[in-house]
């Protein structure tokens, strides 16, 4: 990083010298005496700005090229350094500190850069497939994938870098056609087509070699950051063989009926100076084998956590339901990584993480699933069952109880104080609201409407009614005015809010 500062400051530097410091040997008046003994004086140039204007019409192609691939670099540089110092505490971390692959996941996750990636891959890679030579493959694909997008980089920097010598050689050929296009020795003619055919081969070459420059520096910054990027595997596999010893790599074994196996039974009868030669086991049949592992292997969908948890409607449950798959084989038990596992609620009671009544997960490193659940309808106890669709395991059931919300206010969103023909029904009808105490809709609320003045009807055709809020908390009473003319009153209030009824108005003519 520090020499990557360095090589910008003296560029820096360079560029003011260039454009901004007199060239003293270019500003030294000459005499020039005539063969008429007159004298003449010729401009000297000030700065390598006031050279690049004999460039001509060249001069701005090459600048604006020199600006474009400068910029990529730039953004490459900047790109490049704050990932660099977003990862600098993973680059300094051995991991030793950390007792679980999830530790080291939680860590990774608090730092935004591509290291980071890189371990959450790692340790997802583990999951589905625990085995040394997979690890290794996952980190050569990772840094092959880097290296193909640094490439867009170099091809950029490479098409400016020889864009810059073209024009440059182009600048040379129109200045040397100017020269000789007239067929004349014409003095001020071959000076100026000289000039640009001189400058513009400058400019280009000066550019080009400027824009390798930086993209050979940005480059191997790169390579520091992928190798970077194997410490940190190595030291990250290390850590993971200490928290798991058990993890290896997966070998095929040989068929252990073919191999020799001596018993110190068999040794017993032979003299010491005779050879011991081992027994030769019987190989078991193929299908027989087959047939004794499917007999002792079998699968457990278990229960951990979440069950009986009351969760008020329309509100996350503050615990998740977690389940483990687990292989029982010869009484051991083993936690089985990467299966799916659906989570499902019928009657549409309810919803989970991915905003559906059914979900699938996978199994995470210790062999467990889990997800959260959000009900959405008022329906007292209800049943969340967790299943696995090929393999043979008896489903989980969790019980849940669903609470309703307790409602803390009743309002009139609109309708009130309407007016209208007599016996007819109101232009628009009346929408009440309930809401808890954080001003959020209750779904799912009974509202008690009854008429007290007038002789009007709802849309049941009675004097009384009982209406559910839906979804938004709301209920749209449809009201049919009284057959006489005059004032008309209706009463609605929530069984929880005896001392919060509304009383809305409406003018029969």
């Amino acid at each position: 990083m520090r020499k990557i500062f360095f090589i910008f400051l003296l560029c820096g530097i360079f560029c003011l010298l260039i454009f901004a410091v007199p060239d003293i040997a270019m500003t030294q008046e000459r005499t020039v005496t005539s063969s008429s003994d007159q004298s003449t004086q010729s401009k000297g140039i000030n700065s390598f700005w006031a050279l690049t204007e004999k460039a001509q019409e060249f001069r701005w192609p090459l600048f604006l090229t020199f600006i474009i691939g400068m910029i990529i670099v730039v953004k490459k540089v900047v790109e490049l350094a704050i990932d660099w110092m977003n990862a600098r505490a993973i680059y300094n971390e051995n991991f030793s500190r950390f007792k679980r692959k999830e530790q080291i996941e939680s860590f990774a996750r608090q730092y935004k850069c591509v290291v980071s990636d890189l371990i959450r891959l790692l340790l997802h890679s583990l999951k589905t497939s625990p085995n040394a030579s997979q690890f290794t493959e996952e980190v050569e694909k990772f840094n092959e994938i880097r290296k193909q997008q640094f490439e867009t980089f170099q091809n950029r920097m490479v098409f400016w870098s020889d864009t810059a010598g073209a024009l440059g050689l182009l600048g040379t050929v129109w200045g040397m056609f100017q020269t000789f296009f007239r067929g004349d020795m014409d003095k001020q003619a071959i000076l100026s087509g000289m000039g640009v055919a001189l400058i513009t081969t400058l400019m280009g070459l000066v550019i080009s070699v400027i824009l390798n420059f930086f993209a050979t520096e940005v480059n191997g910054f790169f390579n520091k950051i992928l190798i970077k990027f194997s410490q940190v595997s190595e030291r990250l596999w290390l850590r993971i063989l200490d928290i798991q010893p058990a993890l290896v790599a997966s070998v095929p074994q040989a068929d252990i009926s073919t191999k020799t196996v001596p018993r110190r039974s068999d040794f017993s009868s032979i003299p010491d100076k005779v050879e011991k030669k081992p027994v030769v086991q019987k190989k078991v049949n193929q299908e027989e084998e087959e047939h004794i592992e499917e007999e002792e292997v079998e699968y457990q969908l278990v229960g951990i956590s979440g069950n009986a948890q009351k969760v008020f409607i329309s509100q996350k449950s503050k615990q998740p339901f977690v389940v483990e798959l687990q292989r029982v084989k010869n009484g051991l038990k083993q936690k089985v990584v990467g299966e799916a596992v659906t989570f499902f609620v019928a009657n549409k009671i309810g919803i989970f993480d991915n905003g559906k009544g059914e979900v699938v997960k996978k199994t995470d490193g210790s062999g467990r699933a889990e997800v959260y659940f959000t009900p959405v309808k008022q329906n007292g106890d209800c049943q969340i069952t967790v299943r696995h669709d090929s393999l043979p395991v008896d489903p989980v059931q969790f019980e849940v109880r669903v609470l309703a919300i307790k409602p803390a206010d009743i309002r009139i969103r609109n309708g009130n104080n309407q007016s209208g023909p007599s016996g007819k029904t109101l232009p628009e009808p009346v929408v009440l609201e309930v809401v808890d105490e954080k001003e959020n809709p209750i779904p799912n609320c009974v509202v008690q409407l009854k008429v007290v003045m007038g002789n009007g009807n709802f849309s049941n055709n009675k004097s009384s009614m009982e209406i559910a809020t839906d979804d938004n908390g709301l209920v749209n009473v449809i009201f049919t005015l009284g057959s006489k003319g005059g004032f008309n009153a209706v009463q609605a209030e929530v069984a929880d809010l005896a001392d919060k009824r509304l009383s809305i108005q409406a003018l029969g003519q």
